[in-house]
């Protein structure tokens, strides 16, 4: 929760990981919404949730749900290996 602006090579990190998932395995991303918000680091610092999709995407992660209203201050990126 609240990393993945800080992991280096994020879409080479990804497709490394999906491949150590089972077939319907879940990746969870959590992390602040890109806007000013009371909490959180600097607006410059977080990650917009279309970013965290395309990166997926890119990483081989077919199937996604996002959701984006249910959190206050962050969003949920659910990725599935198929």
């Amino acid at each position: 929760v609240n990393t993945y602006p800080y992991i280096q090579d994020r879409v080479n990190y990804f497709t490394r990981l999906r491949k150590c998932l089972k077939p319907g395995g879940l990746l969870m991303i959590v992390d602040f919404k890109k806007r000013n918000l009371p909490i959180g680091p600097d607006k410059e610092l977080k990650v917009a949730i279309t970013s965290v999709e395309d990166e997926l995407a890119q990483a081989g992660y077919a199937r996604m749900v996002s959701d984006d209203y249910s959190l206050a201050y962050q969003y949920i990126v659910k990725a599935y290996k198929d």
